[in-house]
Parts: structure tokens; C-alpha cells; sequence
């Protein structure tokens, strides 16, 4: 029996700790070799009173005589405690040469991305 309570006390604290490390990362695709690191951005917003934030990102190659195709998009979620923000891909990313990206927080919190885009 006391068994059964230090099995139940270890899984609970598992449970918990492994709560509080959720980070909201958003990866596509997969870096392959050759890729180059197209760019580094770094999209926030601070948090608001009683609001959700949102913000849009666009990474497009219009200018550019050869425009590189992406191959993976890592979006790194810089609040590791679980009360960072949400990235959804809102058009465009591996396979094309443009990518669209939509950021939401959370009730009063805001949000911290890092993003890296690598491509051919």
C-alpha cells in the first residue's frame, strides 16, 4: 500500500512539473542539408488588462530576382512556462517562397516568438 502512494505522490509531480514547461513551438517542415537561414525575426507584444494580443507576420521574397523555397519553419515560444502565445500558419510556408503567420495570446498575457526560417 505505501507503495501505491509513492507511485501516485511521483506521478502527480511529474504531471506538474511537465505542465509548467509547455511551450507552444510551431515547427514545419524539415531542414535538410544544403538549407540556408533565410531569416530571424523576433515578433511580441506586451500583455494587455483583461485582453487577448494578436499580431500578424508575413515573410515574402518579392524583390528578389531567385526567391529561395522554404523547406522548415521553426517558431520558438520564448514563454517556456506555458503562458506564452499561440502560432498558427495562415498561408504559404514549406514548399513555397512566402509565409503567413498568425500570433494570439492568452487572457492578459502576451507573446514572445523567435522565428527561423531556412530554405533552398
Amino acid at each position: 500500500m505505501k507503495f501505491l502512494y509513492v507511485y501516485v505522490f511521483i506521478a502527480l509531480f511529474a504531471l506538474v512539473s511537465a505542465n509548467k514547461t509547455a511551450s507552444h513551438n510551431l515547427i514545419l517542415g524539415s531542414r535538410l542539408p544544403g538549407d540556408c537561414h533565410l531569416i530571424r525575426e523576433v515578433v511580441f507584444k506586451k500583455s494587455g488588462f483583461m485582453r487577448k494580443k494578436s499580431g500578424d507576420y508575413s515573410f515574402d521574397q518579392k524583390n528578389i530576382p531567385y526567391p529561395a523555397i522554404i523547406t522548415s519553419v521553426e517558431v520558438k515560444d520564448q514563454y517556456t512556462n506555458g503562458n506564452g502565445g499561440y502560432a498558427t500558419l495562415t498561408s504559404g510556408g514549406p514548399g513555397f517562397n512566402f509565409i503567413k503567420l498568425h500570433f494570439t495570446s492568452q487572457w492578459w498575457r502576451g507573446y514572445n516568438f523567435v522565428i527561423d526560417i531556412y530554405g533552398k
